[in-house]
Parts: structure tokens; C-alpha cells; sequence
């Protein structure tokens, strides 16, 4: 289809210590330059790259960063590019999940400010919840002669 978006999907799955984020970064690179090219200078491109771990999503930040530094010859467009996190996203399987969703989720309903909790978050509002409901039965009282609170809501996840 003329004039539609290119879409380049590329899956990197090997050992550690084989050179995956390297030619990851490299890939990034050549694909920001293809796009750039086909769409003769006059759009940036947009990409998204995508892993698992925060750690690992550092490291290929750092990379992309490092590959660029070390190339005197790279476009200055292709510099400001990979600065811009709205053209190119490097995060984890959640972080890109959780962007689509605030983009894209009014369109099933979703509140676009919704937030995602984490363990911490979720684990409190179950300890409220429960005591809530807990308080309002005398057979908690018997129970939490012999439990603690945090027994008892760890028990009842």
C-alpha cells in the first residue's frame, strides 16, 4: 500500500556473551537509516526496541549511544534521533505494553490515566481490603489471636 507505514520486526534470541545487543544496536541504526531514506529526508522514523529487563534495556540504550559516538560520519539527523525518546523507544516488554495502552486505550475503554501498581502497591490495597473486610467479623478477632494481619492476607492470596 503506497504511502503506508514500513514495519521491520526483528527477534534476537541467543546466549549470553554472543554479541545480541550489539548487533541489536547495529540493526536499529541501519533500520532508523533504511526508513529514513525511504521516506526521502523528509519524515523520521519511529521505532520501537524491546526487552526484558530494565538492565538489559540500559545496556542497548548505552550501546546505540556508544556506536553512534564512535562514528564521526553519522548524520546529525541520526544523532538527534536516537536522543529522541518519542522516535525511539528502547524499553521492556512492560514499559512498551504500558505505552501502547495509555495510547491506545481509550479505543477499548480503557481510562488513558490509568496507572499500573506494582507488587508493593497491590499487596496494600489487598491488606486494606481485607481488614476492611475482616473487621467486620467477630471470627476475625479468634484468628488474629493466632495470626498476624500479614499472615492472614498472605494466606488469603
Amino acid at each position: 500500500m503506497p504511502g503506508a507505514p514500513s514495519l521491520v520486526t526483528t527477534i534476537v534470541q541467543a546466549g549470553a556473551g554472543t554479541g545480541k545487543t550489539e548487533n541489536l544496536a547495529r540493526r536499529i541504526l541501519q533500520v532508523a537509516q533504511i526508513l529514513h531514506d525511504q521516506h526521502l529526508n523528509h519524515i523520521m522514523p519511529k521505532l520501537v526496541a524491546t526487552t526484558f529487563t530494565e538492565r538489559a534495556t540500559n545496556e542497548l540504550r548505552e550501546r546505540v549511544a556508544h556506536l553512534l559516538a564512535s562514528d564521526s560520519s553519522a548524520p546529525l539527523w541520526l544523532r538527534e534521533f536516537v536522543q529522541d525518546q518519542d522516535r525511539l523507544q528502547i524499553s521492556t516488554i512492560h514499559g512498551t505494553l504500558s505505552s501502547i495502552l495509555h495510547r491506545f486505550g481509550n479505543m477499548i475503554g480503557l481510562d488513558p490515566e490509568f496507572t499500573i501498581i506494582d507488587a508493593l502497591e497491590e499487596r496494600k490495597i489487598l491488606s486494606q481490603a481485607a481488614r476492611s473486610v475482616l473487621s467486620g467479623h467477630p471470627e476475625f478477632n479468634l484468628l488474629s489471636d493466632q495470626y498476624s494481619f500479614e499472615d492472614l492476607v498472605s494466606i488469603s492470596v
